[in-house]
């Protein structure tokens, strides 16, 4: 076991040269605390100061040196999960025992996250914003049907927001519904109610340690009710105004096309349904996200966090953050959830880790948060854990959050919170040689910069225009290109919409921060904006190649113009490469991308079994190389 653990800190790492002077020998064999591993502590149980002391001992001399208290209260859940924590959430006695924890942490030269929920999703606290402020309440807009009477002239109801008639013989009432427990989190002032009883609660109890020994904020899944077309919809009291703000015209008078059932496919219902999801994943930062991380950036605190479902191509029409790499851009420190088996040796696996990856490249961050193994069981080996480090590492993360170390598990306590950390755990006494690998393997690759010239299109507005589909034409050639990209070693990051515009394009490069991308990749995408079309253009026309993986692009669903005449011509065959302006345009198979991208290393005997990541250092290039599961992730 030792011997394996160590041997394969050499088999991951290729360095372009001889150790460049900034990759210290000292700092390599004893990274910073921040690359530790760190634990989810789940306080369900009597929190002691005994008990306290005692299980952060255990932790400290396993190498666990960061640690997350995760609070689950009595309130959270307790229908299934029976937690036992014997002082109240957010109460002067929880503050207390926190405070006990953080001093402790600090005597034993650990550092510490601040965990912003009672069990999750983040942004109620528990329940209490709404018990604060029933206006707080999450709201849906749900379609009530019901068949018209004769002569009955349909009107608004008290509560409602529209009122149409479907197929001229039923009545859809657009009711509002709130949520009496979950949050609004398209509302900023329900989002500062939560910092004032969350956040603000810390800050009063332990400031000294705000920035310091805790200098990341967790937040946990947060999300709005999904858009289920025909059914229901997010909602909150300032979108309509919103709405008309962004798009010019009336959302309300737009219900008839984002409601109808089945869903209306005209361009005009389709383009409503896009600037709905437009409109709503960007109010979700503005009004949760961007209050969350201006407070913590004022406390000296990285704003960090994950969505659920993004380990799904199709989740960003199917959940409620509606556009994950936009969300992400929400975060000072972008992670992903790993904690269902999504990701596991033999199986085709997705590239879920490279969003949150692509967006901390793009924002010049160097920490990228994976939380992983929650749920994964008690049977989990180090060797699979090892594994499944590798896989999201090589892909963009570089530091991690596992789950759990109960404060309890005896009786009904942490039923499906496993794999448990901690004595009952039979492999506990190995746990510091995954810590030490793991720790080395994230700090280097916090060194320098992310060196990926080639960017993939990832096209959210076909996935809007196509839910609640789960896969789609397009979502299916996306996840193929990546698979065709990553098994032939061509490092890349992910450009959408907000990324790709004329102003970000210059000298054939797409600029986002300290990127600078020579190539785009294209899958298939039908419902390419204008602003979209036009920076790839002048891309292409200023120097850029672009691969047209499949099929060119269409601008859709009511564009002004084709891609084509973005580009100055009239067609384009099927693996023709055709020099535009001062750049170059291909379109070829899916299959045979690759061949059309410079790969970031030329592997002989060439190898599909292979994953590749490359950092540029002020001495020279490094490069992590890692083995998968052939053909299969």
């Amino acid at each position: 076991m030792r011997d394996f653990l160590r041997l394969s800190v050499v088999s991951c790492l290729l360095l372009g040269s001889a150790l460049p002077q900034n990759l210290q020998t000292d700092l390599f064999r004893k990274p910073p605390v921040d690359f530790y591993p760190s634990v989810f502590w789940a306080w369900n149980d009597a929190m002691t100061p005994q008990r306290i002391r005692e299980q952060l001992e255990d932790m400290q001399s396993h190498k666990l040196l960061t640690v997350c208290i995760e609070p689950m209260p009595r309130d959270f859940r307790p229908e299934n999960t029976g937690n036992h924590l014997d002082v109240d959430y957010l109460s002067p006695e929880y503050f207390k025992r926190y405070r006990l924890a953080m001093d402790e942490a600090k005597r034993l030269g650990m550092k510490g996250w601040l965990y912003d929920e009672g069990g999750w999703p983040s942004g109620g606290a528990t329940g209490r914003v709404v018990q604060s402020n029933p206006e707080f309440g999450a709201q849906t807009v749900v379609a009530e049907r019901h068949p018209m009477a004769e002569g009955e002239k349909p009107a608004v109801p008290p509560g409602a927001v529209g009122v149409f008639v479907e197929d001229g013989k039923t009545v859809v009432v657009c009711q509002i519904r709130r949520n009496n427990f979950q949050p609004d989190r398209l509302n900023p002032a329900a989002t500062r109610r939560f910092i004032e009883l969350t956040h603000e609660g810390y800050e009063r109890a332990m400031p000294q340690y705000l920035g310091s020994l805790m200098p990341w904020a967790f937040t946990d899944e947060p999300a709005v009710p999904s858009f289920i077309p025909g059914k229901q919809m997010p909602w909150t009291a300032a979108l309509p105004e919103v709405f008309r703000a962004k798009k010019g015209y009336d959302l309300v008078a737009s219900l008839p096309l984002l409601l109808a059932d089945p869903p209306i496919t005209t361009p005009e219902a389709v383009q409503a349904r896009i600037d709905f999801f437009d409109v709503w994943s960007q109010l979700f930062q503005d009004a949760y996200l961007g209050p969350i991380r201006d407070w913590s950036r004022r406390h000296g605190i990285l704003a960090g966090g994950h969505f659920g479902g993004e380990d799904e191509t199709m989740g960003s029409a199917l959940y409620g953050y509606g556009h994950i790499l936009r969300a992400m851009r929400g975060l000072d420190l972008p992670g992903v959830d790993t904690i269902w088996r999504q990701l596991f040796p033999g199986q085709r696996n997705h590239h879920f880790p490279r969003y949150a990856g692509s967006v901390s490249h793009q924002q010049d961050r160097h920490l990228t948060l994976t939380e992983s193994f929650c749920v994964y069981g008690n049977g989990l080996t180090l060797g699979e854990m090892k594994w499944l480090v590798n896989y999201q590492y090589v892909r963009g993360c570089n530091m991690l959050v596992m789950g759990n170390y109960p404060a309890g598990s005896s009786g009904n306590l942490m039923p499906g919170e496993r794999p448990h950390f901690g004595p009952m755990n039979p492999l506990w006494r190995y746990q510091p040689l995954f810590q030490d690998y793991t720790a080395r393997l994230g700090f280097v690759l916090s060194l320098g910069h992310a060196a990926a010239d080639v960017a993939l299109y990832f096209p959210v507005r076909d996935f809007w225009a196509s839910a609640p589909a789960k896969v789609t034409a397009e979502s299916k050639a996306n996840d193929d290109t990546v698979l065709e990209l990553e098994k032939r070693q061509i490092d890349f990051d992910f450009a959408d919409d907000d990324l790709l515009t004329p102003q970000a394009v210059s000298g054939g490069l797409i600029h986002a921060g300290k990127m600078s991308y020579s190539t785009l990749v294209m899958s298939p995408a039908r419902m390419l904006p204008d602003s979209t079309a036009e920076a790839v253009a002048r891309f292409v026309r200023t120097g850029g190649t672009l691969i047209a993986a499949g099929a060119l692009p269409e601008t859709g669903p009511v564009a002004r113009q084709t891609f084509l005449q973005h580009l100055g011509t009239t067609h384009f065959n099927m693996g023709e490469r055709r020099r535009v302006g001062e750049g170059w345009v291909s379109l070829t198979p899916i299959g045979e991308v690759a061949n059309r991208v410079r790969p970031t290393i030329v592997l002989s005997p060439a190898t599909d079994a292979l994953r590749v990541t490359e950092r540029r250092l002020s001495s020279g290039r490094l490069y992590v190389i890692v083995a998968t599961c052939p053909s299969s992730s």
